[in-house]
């Protein structure tokens, strides 16, 4: 009998072994999960709508490829964004969490459905891709809330007083204005491309400034911009394509690897809140400025023959 019960004890023992070994495994795969701030909204409210990818490790582990506009009935898309969030959990390891949020304007009262949404990742360890489903979620449209101040009749006449002056004054100044661009777009007309990008550069960003958030989202949005323009394609492409896409535009080595190593920074600093310090600034504010007076240089050359 004894056997007999050693025997039973080992072969149940096995499947709890096995399902512990899976769920460490599952540990390592990105997680999705959505949700809506309120299950009943008012008609003149929004549905916000939310889809958290989260996983074990640092926020660079994964990376979202494509997210799809998610499939509505009875809404209307008004706004979308992401955030991001990095914790250390008690056990000492690191978590990431990537938010992506939809606003949502509700079209008629009665119940409203976000299908499911399809979110295509990439592994940057082994370079595997996979998709997501969301599921699919309802939300209860209801009767109007008054909106505050809306019977405020005074208040609102004052507003309309002032919304009133406001428009004389701007028709009185208005051919003046209408002149002034139009001068402006005259002479814009005559520059290259890099020459109205380099006057950009040069008054909108300040590489003297004490805090470099601002500088550094101005700076990646003007070279985002430069890039669709002149060779429609900017720094969202995966690193492999963006080196082979900058190089194929005739840009140096060197000037790539600079062009690349400042979007890793600039990613960071939008999404992991990651600072930049002063000294890195300013040498990628000056190898935007290399970059667009190299090409200048080069179409000018071009024009000339």
């Amino acid at each position: 009998m004894k056997p007999n019960v050693l025997f039973f004890i080992l072969l149940c023992s096995i499947p709890v072994w096995a399902q512990a070994q899976g769920s460490d495994s599952l540990k390592a795969q990105i997680q999705l999960k959505t949700s809506i701030e309120a299950t009943e909204v008012p008609v003149n409210r929004e549905v916000v709508y939310h889809i958290d990818l989260s996983w074990l490790g640092e926020l660079d582990r994964y990376r979202i490829v494509d997210v799809g506009e998610p499939a509505v009935s009875n809404l209307q898309l008004q706004s979308s964004g992401s955030s991001n969030k990095i914790f250390t959990a008690a056990d000492g390891k690191i978590h990431s969490i990537k938010r992506i949020s939809f606003s949502f304007k509700p079209v008629s009262i009665g119940m409203a459905y976000i299908d499911g949404v399809s979110i295509q990742y990439e592994d940057t360890r082994n370079g595997q891709k996979g998709t997501l489903m969301a599921q699919r979620l309802g939300v209860k449209i209801t009767d109007p809330v008054e909106e505050p101040g809306r019977s405020n009749m005074g208040r609102n006449i004052l507003i309309a007083a002032a919304v009133l002056f406001l428009l004389v004054v701007l028709f009185s100044v208005y051919r003046y204005s209408k002149q002034k661009k139009q001068a402006a777009a005259e002479q814009q007309q005559e520059k290259t491309v890099e020459e109205k990008y380099l006057e950009r550069l040069r008054d909108e960003i300040d590489p003297s400034a004490e805090s470099e958030a601002g500088n550094i989202v101005r700076l990646s949005k003007l070279l985002n911009d430069y890039l669709m323009i002149k060779w429609n394609f900017d720094l969202t492409l995966a690193e492999p394509d963006l080196k082979e896409r900058l190089q194929g535009a005739g840009i140096s080595d060197e000037m790539t690897q600079k062009l690349i190593e400042f979007n890793k920074k600039a990613e960071l600093n939008k999404f992991a809140g990651e600072e930049m310090n002063p000294a890195e600034f300013h040498l990628f504010y000056d190898t935007v400025e290399q970059l667009l007076s190299a090409m200048n240089t080069r179409t000018q050359t071009a024009s000339a023959e």
